[in-house]
């Protein structure tokens, strides 16, 4: 089970402050809340930014009651370093924090210093709020007589702890009662079976009557009445990782027995708990119920309302849409007049930051741009790509759906097959991902635009660019396709063993297989047949289907050599010198190619250096030509037909291109804008020196150590050859990465009987080429 951090989340809050970012949301989806990625929503979400007067710092403990926002605040006492509590409140609709001025922190520990205060949960009720509170501070047990240095008092040093749990009175923050925690840990710590270890509430909530359900190390539950009596310890098998109040005023903790992620209603009267309330997702947070909806939650991209009756979710605002970014996202409610509130964190400005979002009128909403982007994975660097877009006020917004949400422990691969189902049905996006996407295929049915349309008519043209990684990427002359960066996959040898000209037939490489029998690798540890399959189709299968011709060559002297090649390597994964990494075998011997994917400068020369100053980019094993491949890093991009403002989507992905875009870092790979790449070559190149104090000798620092175990090797600064010799190989590079599932599987499939013995490749080639052919020419 996939244990995801989540935080319960019941926040909102007020006054105006500036600015409209664009955003979106939508409607009800059930068990796919992502959605087909061209229909999108239908409808625009807007974010406006609130300002809450008379505090400052980040907002720590949170929770919503009656239309304020009670929060906790953290202050060091610049003299005693001590860190104390604030307790604040702020009306949500508007102006002026006030701070709860009876609340009474928890007194330091007798004799400690050092002291870090806490307020760890928060949870709102009807009779005031449950906090859990933390002192944590360190204390010195000298022995007797004790006169050693200040710094020699530490090696007696010992940390101390205290924790209480009580209910205060909203309005002023006065203690109203103390609940029976330490009568609840021992409980805990008998259930869980904790001997030694100390354990901790993970979150709470309360129901409206003021009954507490504590949830500990996400997998226990100390339920209390509103008295703060002890009712009782649950276990909760599995991972409970969220506590909420419901829209009926019930309390509930979120989190997954087995696989699916529920929610479970707390039944205080009967001492445990309710029905289970099933969640169509797995949620990145989960958020208390406001006007229609019973509760809400979060998927990484949207916020979602779920219908306390039918349990249906409806998608509602988009993170990045609203100019959100989740990594910074502390809290989310939704409000009663069906707007939602979101708290986010600005780590810079040390302050957490308020905003609204509201949903426009059809007539607004038709005066904005939506670009739709679809992909099977958000990654980071695309993440803050869009956000940045969506925040520049340039008019047009991307609107994201990540399929990947649909993908299940039995079925990683159901995010993909689902996009490519869509796009194939008509259902295009504006923009999508192409990764694990049969792009030769969506060329010939006239799916996607050509890029060089929108590189011609920019100022630089395709000269902005390594020309050289364009060609590669080209498609029958047109270039489908971009991304900020790029790599190169190669097989490296040693030029004693595999000679000095890159390039090779498999009937070349098995011959230096057989001449060299002391190494007791090909390509490494773990190099299985299915891996090899793979990894020859993606970066050869172009040669055996034509998208545009509807040809297929599977039944070619190259693929049945490329079989035979095959039945070399071993059918299960085998790991026979797990202390010993490839650069060790390849430095003595042992094991005859490095398959290597170069993402900078230091994978080149780490080539380099593992051969000894013998490396030949040899590539794979091909039937004409050199075998060395590029491929985009990260998330490349593509315009589809379908795009109804092409030029709104070319400045989007322009923007991650430009020599001084900031995404370029964020990206793995070597940059495809060239000024960048010079740029990049220029630092790699830089020495970076140190004065040896022995012998007053200057010496080089290595830029990055590699290695394995015990085996480095030092990297210093590339000199002018090493980066000649990495651009003239770059640029010798006229192939590029192919992938398409479907035609994969069907190879799969056929090559169970070859590998069994049942059919000879010959018999198994001409199967492939009649399944392949029909299926090419029924999808064209």
């Amino acid at each position: 089970m996939q244990r995801k951090k989540r935080a319960a989340a019941l926040f909102a809050a007020a006054a105006v402050m500036t600015g409209l970012l664009a955003g979106c949301g939508g409607a009800p989806q059930g068990a796919e809340p992502t959605g087909p990625a061209a229909g999108g929503t239908g409808t625009v979400w807007q974010s406006e930014r609130r300002k809450i007067d008379g505090v400052e710092g980040l907002m720590k403990a949170k929770a919503v009651s009656e239309g304020k926002l009670y929060f906790t605040t953290s202050v060091t006492d610049e003299e005693t370093y001590e860190e104390h509590e604030r307790l604040w409140s702020a009306p949500l609709e508007g102006g002026k924090a006030e701070s709860l001025a009876q609340y009474e922190e928890p007194k330091a520990p007798e004799g400690a210093d050092s002291i870090r205060r806490s307020v760890n949960s928060m949870a709102a009720s009807g009779v005031g709020l449950w906090l859990y509170e933390t002192v944590n501070g360190t204390v010195y047990e000298l022995p007797e007589g004790f006169s050693g240095e200040e710094y020699e008092k530490y090696d007696y040093a010992k940390d101390v702890s205290e924790r209480r749990l009580r209910l205060v009175d909203a309005a002023t923050g006065a203690e109203k009662l103390t609940a029976e925690l330490d009568k609840a840990l021992d409980a805990v710590k008998s259930t869980l079976q904790l001997p030694d270890d100390e354990p901790y509430v993970s979150s709470m909530s309360a129901d409206a009557e003021g009954n507490l359900c504590a949830v500990f190390n996400q997998t226990a539950a100390a339920l209390f009445s509103k008295d703060g009596a002890l009712l009782g310890v649950k276990p909760l098998p599995g991972w409970w990782d969220s506590a909420l109040q419901l829209r009926d005023g019930r309390a509930a903790v979120a989190g997954s027995e087995e696989s699916d992620y529920v929610l479970r209603p707390v039944d205080f009267a009967a001492g445990g708990f309710g029905s289970d309330l099933p969640l169509p997702v797995n949620p990145s947070r989960i958020c208390a119920g406001g006007g229609k909806y019973g509760s809400g939650y979060v998927d990484g991209v949207y916020i979602y309302g779920v219908d306390a009756e039918s349990g249906k979710s409806t998608r509602l605002a988009g993170l990045l849409d609203c100019g959100i970014d989740e990594n910074e996202l502390s809290g989310v409610y939704l409000g009663e007049a069906g707007d939602i509130y979101c708290l986010v964190d600005n780590y810079s400005a040390d302050k957490t930051q308020l905003l609204r979002l509201t949903e426009l009128s059809p007539e607004e909403a038709a005066k904005r741009v939506t670009l739709r982007l679809a992909c099977n994975w958000l990654s980071p660097s695309l993440n803050k790509a869009i956000l940045n877009f969506n925040t520049s006020g340039g008019g047009a917004r991307i609107e994201v759906t990540d399929y990947s949400r649909l993908a299940t422990d039995g079925d990683f691969s159901a995010g993909v097959t689902k996009l490519n189902t869509e796009i194939l049905s008509g259902n295009v996006p504006d923009i999508f991902v192409t990764t694990d996407l049969p792009i030769a295929q969506y060329a010939a049915k006239g799916l996607l635009r050509d890029l060089y349309e929108f590189i011609d008519a920019d100022k630089g043209g395709r000269e902005r660019f390594m020309t050289g990684v364009l060609k590669a990427m080209e498609t029958d002359g047109k270039l489908y396709s971009i991304a900020p960066a790029f790599t190169l996959s190669t097989l490296v040898g040693k030029s004693s063993v595999v000679g000095e000209k890159p390039g090779w037939t498999l009937s070349e490489l098995q011959e230096v297989i057989k001449a060299h029998p002391e190494a007791k690798y090909i390509l490494g540890q773990g190099m299985t047949r299915s891996f090899m399959l793979d990894t020859m189709l993606k970066y050869g299968l172009e040669r055996y289907v034509d998208w545009q011709k509807g040809e297929c060559s599977f039944n070619s002297q190259d693929f049945i050599d490329m079989l035979d090649f095959l039945k070399i390597f071993p059918e299960e994964f085998t790991y026979d010198d797990p202390g010993t990494g490839p650069y060790e075998l390849m430095s003595d011997g042992r094991q005859l190619l490095l398959q290597y994917d170069l993402r900078d400068f230091v994978d080149y020369q780490t080539c380099i250096v593992s051969t000894k100053g013998e490396a030949v980019f040899k590539g794979y094993p091909t039937a004409e030509g050199v075998g060395n491949v590029l491929s985009y890093a990260d998330s490349p991009l593509c315009i589809s037909t379908a795009c109804k403002a092409p030029e709104e989507a070319w400045r989007f992905i322009s923007s991650l291109l430009d020599e001084d875009s900031d995404e370029i870092e964020y990206f793995s790979g070597l940059p495809i804008n060239a000024r960048a790449y010079d740029a990049a070559e220029a630092e790699a190149m830089k020495k970076e020196t140190y004065k040896d104090e022995e012998t007053g000798e200057v010496k080089e620092w290595p830029r990055r150590t590699v290695g394995w175990g015990d085996f480095t090797i030092d990297i210093y600064a590339m000199t002018k050859e090493e980066a000649q010799a990495l651009r003239e190989l770059i640029n010798s590079t006229d192939r590029s990465t192919a992938y398409d599932k479907n035609v994969m599987n069907i190879v799969s499939e056929e090559l169970q009987s070859f590998f069994s013995g049942a059919k000879s490749a010959e018999d198994t080639a001409r199967l492939i080429q009649d399944r392949v052919g029909i299926y090419v020419n029924e999808q064209r």
